[in-house]
């Protein structure tokens, strides 16, 4: 009975450390993601591990020293090459998977259609991988980390080509240009040049009858112009009419081309410039309503005085006026009623001037006193 008590007690014994065992047991991670979008897959990572994905710059010297282990390797050595160091850290330390893993990476150009991996181990071997491409991811599997060189393969790429068309001008042909990303292109679909379409043209020089003129006519589409060439004009061109030195009476005009054209002058009506008298003969002048040429026609004398205007005369009570000739014409003067120019009073005579209404002479005549006494104001007595 005692034995069977104690084989009991052994049995839970054994049963609570296989249970603590089990309970302390660690905790793993079978997928992992970095910030390029890289997912790992398999390799039971301890918790709190971290994908880490850092790629090298191409054009630095870490780059070269890694691709200088591929110097032996066959890709295209001109195309797409990303570089990328890929590790697993856990507590601030690189770990290696246990096993296997499958690596995916986001396809680093579309346009590529066959990619090589090489994997560059701690060890300096070199590992080439075809990784297999699934909805535009590489997808390979290692089972170790270090740098991944991801490139394509010689003669592998595809051209894949974006359109340009480039459309006919009036004076060059269209054509639609095709490019890769890779630098190929070439050219096709080749359209005629268009032509200009010209407007109805304009005037730019008047032709005359020394100079030619010119029109020129300017493209709707591009603003090219073109220039015609205007024949002279039959006509002679003159200038203005002028009098002429050789003919009296004529008014001329020239032509540049040295052409002189005369024409009989056209005189107005005339306008008298000198009236006649019985002494000299008078002036009337005609101008040409054309060239503005002047002539003279005399006027006969005429047997009418020429008298000056009427002034007193020295004999009394008369005027005279006298004709160029030195006759002379005398009348008697004719005065107005007169005008009181002095009053009389009862002391002294008055005046009343008259004056000649034909020379301006004047006369006066008294006017006898009144009897009126001629008070003035009245003032304090």
């Amino acid at each position: 009975m005692k034995k069977n008590l104690t084989i009991k007690v052994l049995l839970v014994m054994f049963a609570f450390f296989a249970l603590c065992l089990s309970g302390c047991e660690s905790i793993t991670i079978n997928e992992l993601r970095s910030e390029h979008g890289i997912i790992v897959e398999g390799g039971s990572f301890e918790e709190g591990s971290i994908l880490v994905s850092q790629e090298i710059d191409i054009k630095s010297t870490d780059a070269e020293s890694i691709l200088d282990t591929l110097s032996n390797k066959v890709y295209n050595r001109d195309g797409m090459i990303r570089i990328f160091d890929i590790y697993v850290s856990y507590n601030n330390k690189k770990v290696q998977p246990n096993g296997k893993v499958k690596v995916t990476i986001p396809v680093p150009d579309t346009d590529i259609e066959n990619y090589v991996v090489f994997h560059i181990k701690d060890s300096g071997e070199v590992n080439e991988i075809s990784p297999s491409i699934s909805r535009n991811n590489l997808i390979i599997e290692v089972d170790s980390f270090s740098y991944f060189v991801i490139a394509e393969k010689e003669n592998s790429h595809s051209h894949k080509y974006d359109s340009v068309v480039t459309e006919p001008t009036c004076t060059e042909e269209g054509f639609t240009t095709h490019t890769c990303k890779c630098g190929d292109s070439y050219v096709d679909n080749y359209t005629k040049e268009l032509g200009h379409t010209y407007n109805e043209g304009i005037i730019t020089l008047e032709p005359t009858h020394f100079y030619e003129g010119v029109k020129t006519y300017t493209c709707l589409n591009c603003q090219a112009t073109k220039e015609e060439t205007l024949d002279k004009l039959s006509d002679h061109e003159f200038h203005g009419w002028y009098p002429s030195w050789e003919y009296d009476s004529k008014h001329m005009r020239e032509c540049k081309c040295g052409v002189v054209e005369y024409e009989d002058c056209i005189y107005d009506e005339g306008v008298v410039t000198k009236e006649p008298s019985h002494v000299e003969e008078g002036i009337k002048t005609y101008t040409c309503t054309v060239c503005g040429r002047t002539k003279e026609e005399k006027i006969e004398k005429n047997d009418s005085h020429a008298y000056g205007e009427w002034i007193p005369s020295n004999e009394a009570d008369k005027h005279e006026r006298s004709c160029s000739c030195n006759e002379k014409e005398i009348e008697s003067c004719s005065y107005d009623e007169g005008v009181v120019t002095k009053e009389p009073s009862h002391i002294e005579e008055g005046i009343k001037t008259y004056t000649c209404t034909v020379c301006g002479r004047t006369k006066e005549e008294k006017i006898e006193k009144n009897d009126s006494h001629a008070y003035g104001e009245w003032i304090p007595s």
